[in-house]
């Protein structure tokens, strides 16, 4: 798949045990990183949670480990500041 594209939406349910065709039922970081493996990494603008609570866009990057780690540092901060933000206004 990761050949034949430069983005991927992927959702896969990571605790429904129970129904019989989720055969490979995973947490998300084991998904996330063998996607990273293949130069794939989450993009963290674009909420896709109106698919599933756990989708996520991936987009394939060329990215050092340094790139990742900048990006997610960043979309911490940002994330952690809206908390903040909107928490003081309620």
């Amino acid at each position: 798949m990761c050949r034949h594209t430069d983005t991927v939406l992927f959702s896969s349910s990571p605790d429904d045990f129970e129904e019989p065709t989720h055969l490979n039922v995973q947490p998300s970081d084991y998904w996330i990183g063998l996607f990273a493996a293949e130069g794939f990494f989450p993009d963290l603008h674009h909420d896709v949670s109106y698919v599933a609570p756990h989708a996520v866009l991936l987009e394939r990057q060329s990215w050092t480990i340094v790139d990742v780690a900048e990006s997610y540092e960043r979309a911490w901060w940002a994330s952690r500041s809206q908390r903040t933000w909107g928490s003081s206004l309620t």
